[in-house]
């Protein structure tokens, strides 16, 4: 049973959980909304680029291996990385970065902060974690 179409599904809809995230982080700001927005619509599109490749059986098995990877396909790969990278370092900065200002302004504490999570509230703490554990 082909079930190739489940993958612009599952990237569709996980980078739509990461856009009402970041769009939470930063209570629903208009250039968050449109910068965000687009991005999650262009990892839609990118994503079903998968749909199309050629696939092939490898001997008489059933499971099988892309033929020809066209140009496009690249898309499909590199497009949901920029966006999860994006997403997290734009979540990253909005938590730690505000906390800091108000506390310190020493690098130490900046890199503790980013890294551990230290110097942030627990909240801010647990979504910090949960977002570098997805990215790493």
């Amino acid at each position: 049973m082909e079930v190739i179409w489940l993958i612009p599904v599952q990237m569709s809809f996980t980078t739509l959980l990461f856009f009402i995230r970041v769009r939470a982080t930063y209570q629903n700001a208009r250039w968050v909304t449109v910068i965000f927005g687009t991005l999650w619509l262009a990892v839609t599109g990118g994503s079903t680029a998968d749909v199309f490749y050629h696939n092939v059986n490898i001997g008489p098995t059933k499971y099988c291996i892309v033929k020809d990877l066209p140009r496009y396909g690249q898309v499909a790969t590199i497009l949901p990385l920029i966006n999860d990278t994006l997403v997290f370092l734009a979540i990253t900065y909005r938590l730690t970065g505000r906390q800091l200002i108000s506390t310190s302004t020493k690098r130490e504490h900046w890199f503790r902060a980013l890294v551990k999570g230290e110097y942030i509230p627990d909240f801010s703490r647990a979504v910090l974690r949960d977002g570098q554990a997805y990215y790493l």
